[in-house]
């Protein structure tokens, strides 16, 4: 119940070489808010690896139940696990994930839309969470998002998240396509 948690620098559901699968049965990391507002604000990140997660589909690599969402999830690896990567689902403020609009995996650029001012963190994805963090780039007074990596990104597929005002952040947009 306790506020201002930092997660950080973790190996949660693999084994000491962050790849090979140890998975938990339930979330990776879940926080729950049993008083409302009690469990706020956590930072998770940056530096885990939060993989192979859950024995359904409701097991999450982070999921925070909570009436408003207050955490910042930021700069993490996160993969493989069966429910959703990062899972608000009785949120009262929830921020909208990011709209991709254009990408070049080859050229490491991504652009689109997300809310004006937030940070945004791009990930080279296999599925639809986010394997492998890239860099972040600020939207502007619209919500529009330019990153460019000066290199190739991982891929195959991109994915995002938002941060507004380093205290709320969204779960991962859509994947691109290869």
């Amino acid at each position: 119940t306790g506020g201002g948690n930092v997660i950080t620098g973790n190996l949660i559901g693999t084994d000491l070489d962050g790849i090979t699968p140890m998975g938990n049965s339930g979330h990776g990391i879940g926080l729950e808010d049993t008083q409302k507002y009690a469990a706020q604000p956590n930072t998770i990140g940056p530096d885990n690896v939060i993989a192979y997660n859950g024995s359904t589909e409701e097991g999450a690599g982070i999921r925070i139940d909570s009436g408003e969402n207050r955490a910042v999830i930021t700069g993490n690896s996160i993969f493989g696990n069966l429910g959703k990567g990062i899972n608000f689902p009785e949120n009262d403020s929830k921020v909208e994930p990011p709209t991709i609009i254009y990408h070049d995996l080859e050229y490491g650029v991504v652009s689109g839309m997300t809310c004006p001012k937030c940070e945004v963190e791009i990930f080279s994805a296999t599925g639809n969470e986010g394997d492998k963090f890239e860099g972040s780039v600020k939207s502007d007074d619209f919500g529009n998002f330019v990153f460019s990596k000066g290199e190739s990104f991982s891929g195959p597929n991109l994915t995002t998240i938002a941060i507004l005002s380093k205290n709320r952040t969204s779960e991962f947009s859509n994947p691109t396509s290869s």
